[in-house]
């Protein structure tokens, strides 16, 4: 009955070992692929895998913008769709040459955008609510950029983004209009889909970390099997 009962109890700390290394794994793993493609966005500019890489699952196109930026930012927008059907503009914004926010309550940092129908402002960052003293130029010499992500519907709108000092960095016009959710047309109006699971999987290589899941269940047999002889000696 005790070797029953014994048995039991390793058993359940075998398992618990092994979900408590797949989640610590599995964390560090999401951190570093994170970090590679945030990375990969700062140096191309292109923030195709930062959105794919979002866990909502969503759909996502490239605006094509009108406005030429100057040497000290570079910006892109795009388009995405929800599964919900909830409709957001992102747009990411590369400091080169410029000043910035270093911490995330910085009084100073007049960095905001504005979005506009027909003249009236139906988005400012600066007055929006819960993000009034928030300094969206923080994090520049972390991850290299800042986004926004308004909720709307892109239909001849305005936006102007600001720097640092309150300065326009550049106006723009969006006059694409986003259909509802229906993943067919989407795609077939050259939106693309976040990673699959299977991507995502490959992507995180869980595999090349199985020799971690060996050795902590190794470590944790071996302790058991001395616990177990000490008891039987005890005994």
């Amino acid at each position: 009955m005790k070797k029953t009962v014994f048995g039991l109890f390793a058993i359940s700390i075998l398992i618990f070992v092994y979900f408590i290394t797949y989640f610590v794994v599995l964390s560090q793993k999401q951190n570093e692929v994170f970090h590679e493609i945030v990375e990969e966005s700062k140096k191309t500019n292109d923030y195709e895998l930062f959105l794919k890489y979002q866990p909502n699952a969503s759909y996502h196109k490239l605006i094509e913008l009108d406005s030429v930026v100057n040497e000290n930012y570079r910006i892109k927008a795009y388009q995405v769709i929800q599964t919900d059907n909830q409709s957001l503009l992102v747009i990411f914004v590369q400091v080169l040459n410029g000043d910035y926010a270093t911490s995330i309550d910085d009084d100073l940092d007049q960095t905001k955008l504005v979005v506009s129908k027909n003249s009236d402002i139906v988005y400012d960052s600066k007055t929006y609510e819960g993000q009034e003293e928030v300094a969206y130029s923080f994090g520049i010499d972390v991850m290299g950029f800042y986004y926004y992500q308004v909720e709307t519907t892109i239909e001849a709108l305005t936006f102007e983004l600001y720097d640092y000092h309150g300065d326009l960095i550049t106006t723009d016009l969006l006059n694409e209009p986003i259909g509802s959710y229906d993943p067919s047309l989407l795609i077939d109006n050259g939106f693309e889909t976040n990673f699959t699971s299977s991507e995502l999987s490959d992507l995180l290589s869980l595999k090349d970390e199985t020799w971690v899941f060996v050795r902590n269940l190794a470590i944790t047999i071996a302790l058991e099997l001395g616990l177990y002889l000490w008891l039987m000696k005890k005994k």
